[in-house]
């Protein structure tokens, strides 16, 4: 956790808690927040060959209390989503489930499994006080490769980038399809172009466009 003037101010650790991997969901309410993050590191280690897919990450919340001029303070943990595919990879270091979002009523919590090339959905994540497993199956395959960070647009719909080229992905959450691919790194350095460079994905605060990381070239892009 960092303070205003940028120093760590305190950090979060726990047996929940292994390997976090991507961006995390939030919900800010001010004197309280809630987080949703993924842990890939369960039973992943390194082997020889091909490293075997461990079925064991998982998807936390942490509910926080948030006092005044103080460090937010952890009130409470709950895994609410188990059993997603991770695996160790010499490239990328670790494969595993990636972006978080929420619906804009907060009753789905939507899971980019990237092992299984598909988003799921876990209901009732700001409540549940059990793990939903790895939810319910949204969307699979089709314009997914591999898909890593994932927002909620302001319509509703979700954008996910893929790690295996350089698309950005829109789909209607209401009814599972995807709607488009576009192109948003064509570097042909890559094959297929822009494979591997996409990280790291965020809204404009006016909802017009998206930030994402281009990581070939070390560059935050806007794009509209």
């Amino acid at each position: 956790m960092i303070d205003p003037q940028g120093k760590v101010a305190s950090t979060i650790s726990s047996p929940n808690i292994n390997d976090p991997w991507g961006n995390m969901a939030v919900v800010d309410n001010g004197s309280s927040a809630t987080l949703f993050v993924s842990n890939a590191g369960f039973g992943v280690g390194g082997a020889d060959g091909n490293p075997p897919v461990f079925k064991q990450a998982t998807v936390l919340r942490l509910d926080l209390d948030v006092p005044a001029g103080k460090p937010p303070v952890v009130k409470q943990e709950t895994v609410v989503g188990s059993g997603f595919g991770a695996q160790a990879d010499k490239g990328v270091f670790l494969v595993g489930p990636t972006g978080l979002a929420l619906s804009p009523d907060q009753k789905l919590l939507y899971v980019s499994d990237a092992i299984g090339n598909r988003i799921t959905e876990i209901d009732e994540p700001m409540t549940r006080d059990t793990s939903a497993g790895v939810g319910r199956q949204l969307t699979a395959d089709g314009l997914l490769h591999r898909p890593l960070a994932m927002v909620t647009a302001p319509n509703g719909h979700l954008l996910v980038t893929n790690a295996l080229n350089g698309q950005i992905v829109e789909i209607d959450p209401a009814s599972g399809k995807q709607i488009y691919a576009r192109w948003i790194d064509t570097d042909k350095a890559q094959s297929p172009p822009g494979n591997g460079d996409l990280f790291g994905l965020a809204m404009t605060p006016e909802g017009d466009g998206f930030y994402y990381v281009q990581d070939d070239v070390n560059t935050l892009v806007l794009a509209k």
